[in-house]
């Protein structure tokens, strides 16, 4: 499990938004954002190994990034 903590969501439609990104994101199993907590919790597919953990994590980071919105690892 990764957690993001993503800034600028004002609303569910951006929730929502973000959630749809994260789960384009090869590897990831499931995604739980939360704009009240500001952040997500990404539950990776067991296969993967830690190297495309990290590397996906970097991915949705950018990808959330160009979308409008804050993002880092936490």
């Amino acid at each position: 499990m990764t957690e993001f903590q993503i800034d600028g969501m004002t609303c569910g439609g951006c929730e929502q938004s973000v959630k749809k990104i994260i789960l384009g994101i090869d590897g990831v199993d499931r995604a739980d954002v939360a704009r009240s907590a500001g952040g997500a919790r990404v539950i990776w597919r067991p296969t993967l190994s830690f190297d495309q953990r990290e590397a996906a994590a970097r991915q949705i980071c950018d990808s959330v990034s160009a979308a409008g919105f804050d993002c880092a690892i936490r």
